[in-house]
Formats: structure tokens, sequence, C-alpha cells
């Protein structure tokens, strides 16, 4: 279960995190790798969705 910032997914260069929304859904944060105060992108996910969902949604940020 996901409750606090959880690494996600990770490659050489950014660290994806999702932490759960106190109601419904996800935030995804990517940072750069090693240095969690600079912060690439953020994403608000607005419904709850499945494990393989929420890596999908991880590995598209990361990829961006």
């Amino acid at each position: 279960m996901i409750s606090k910032d959880t690494l996600i997914l990770s490659n050489d260069t950014y660290d994806v995190y999702v932490s759960k929304k106190v109601f419904i859904g996800y935030v995804l944060k990517k940072f750069m790798k090693g240095k969690v105060v600079d912060l690439i992108e953020k994403i608000d996910i607005n419904k709850d969705l499945s494990k393989r969902e929420l890596e999908m949604a991880a590995r598209s940020l990361l990829e961006n």
C-alpha cells in the first residue's frame, strides 16, 4: 500500500515518486536523481488506479 512518498520508478537521470491522496487519487512527482529538492514535474491523478495503471503513468512521466 502506498501512503507517503514511495519511489516507484527510476532511471539514470530521474526518480519518480508516488503518494496517495487523502481521499481519491495519487500524486506523481519526477525529481532529478539524488536531489529531492529539484522537482521537475508533478501530475495529480484524481481517480484510483490499479497498480499496473499507476506504473504505466509513472513510466510515461519518466520517459518525458
